[in-house]
């Protein structure tokens, strides 16, 4: 077949991908690519066919082909570049979620992933004006720094293993314990260290466990972010004040669990959301505001996080089904949906698993935050 006749099946492609006919729209770029298997352009247009059918391992697999064959070009194609790389770090995203895309996937392709998203972020720093810019910046940020696991700051410090070893440390010391999450984002690692510290509190002594106190602050430039965070603080206080029968203390740990896994939630688990919304937004309201001894906010938090609470407080209450049954959701978006929330379900199982995370409230003195520490540090 003649390059003229690759570039007719891109054309013909192209038609029934405008059309929403992806799967046909892919047949043809094959033929195009093996018609012609040394223009990139080809396997770039099956990679976007493949993406809107949900077949990520595949579509990242043909921008990695186009790749190399840019690679070992003359012509660099910086545009093909930035939006091969967009395409990645989406594909990568949605493939992940979605558990079609495993780690050991994406180890074995990470030279080639990590040289084109180098590359793609090089040109787009030499050349801000360039549209989408901020977009593959953004994306690609959120891919690095939005997937790691939960990890235990008493274990691990930053990238580098640097445990704290409590049981080491003299009384006085376990007494200023202090941890700062700048970019909490959606606490996963305050979550986790909070759990830790529990746990490692009760293989202290006595004399250690009288003095233990850990103080936690955690900043983030996104109100939204601090507004659930606070959300799910409130709704593990309730829990651990109130007494509850079996069935209404499983309802609170679900939509605990609900609550910061994101995304669909059930009708009731919506309810208790609208209702600790509510009440958290009125304490906040208050001078000074009507929170718990152990959590502090700013005053000048209070603000942009309640614009939050009001906005994100409204009532919405259609169930999973109603809304996997929306025009546009696809089987596949569905198996994809479906399949994320138990990822992420299984990920985060803590909440149900280990719900004395509300015992640590015990532990949580944060007396340098709190309104009498404010009093104490003006007296002194």
């Amino acid at each position: 077949m003649s390059q003229t006749s690759a570039a007719d099946l891109k054309t013909k492609g192209n038609e029934l991908f405008k059309a929403g006919k992806h799967a046909q729209a892919a047949s043809l770029y094959t033929k195009a690519e093996e018609a012609d298997s040394k223009d990139p352009v080809y396997p770039s247009n099956l990679s976007a066919a493949l993406y809107e059918q949900g077949l990520y391992s595949k579509a990242i697999d043909a921008i990695l082909c186009s790749w190399n064959l840019i690679q070992s070009s003359s012509d660099n194609k910086p545009d093909l570049v930035h939006k091969l790389s967009l395409r990645l770090v989406k594909a990568l995203a949605q493939g992940t979620d979605g558990q079609s895309i495993v780690d050991d996937f994406v180890k074995s392709r990470k030279t080639d992933i990590a040289m084109l998203e180098e590359t793609s972020l090089a040109y787009t720093t030499a050349n801000p004006s360039i549209t989408g810019a901020d977009d593959l910046r953004k994306a690609w940020r959120t891919w690095e720094l939005g997937h790691d696991d939960p990890f235990l700051l008493l274990d691990r410090w930053s990238l580098t293993p640097y445990p704290l070893k409590l049981k080491a440390l003299s009384a006085e010391a376990l007494s200023k314990l202090a941890f700062l999450y700048s970019g909490c984002g959606d606490g996963r690692h305050a979550f986790t260290t909070v759990i830790h510290l529990n746990h490692v509190k009760a293989t202290l002594t006595k004399t250690q466990q009288k003095a233990f106190r850990a103080h936690l602050t955690l900043n983030d430039i996104h109100p939204v972010i601090m507004a659930r965070v606070l959300i799910l603080l409130m709704m593990t206080n309730d829990l651990a004040e109130g007494s509850y029968e079996d069935v209404e203390k499983i309802e609170l740990q679900a939509s605990i669990t609900y609550t910061f896994l994101g995304g669909i939630v059930l009708p009731y688990v919506a309810e208790r959301q609208w209702n600790i919304t509510k009440n958290l937004h009125e304490h906040l309201s208050r001078i000074p505001p009507k929170l718990p001894l152990w959590l502090f906010v700013p005053s000048g938090t209070i603000p942009p996080v309640s614009e939050e609470l009001d906005h994100s407080g409204k009532p919405r209450n259609p169930s999973m089904a109603d809304l996997l049954k929306m025009p546009g959701i696809t089987p596949e978006m569905q198996r994809n949906i479906e399949a994320h929330l138990m990822k992420e379900w299984k990920r985060h199982a803590f909440f149900l698993n280990d719900v004395d995370i509300l015992k640590c409230l015990e532990i949580l003195d944060l007396k340098i935050f709190t309104r009498e520490a404010k009093k104490y540090v003006q007296e002194h």
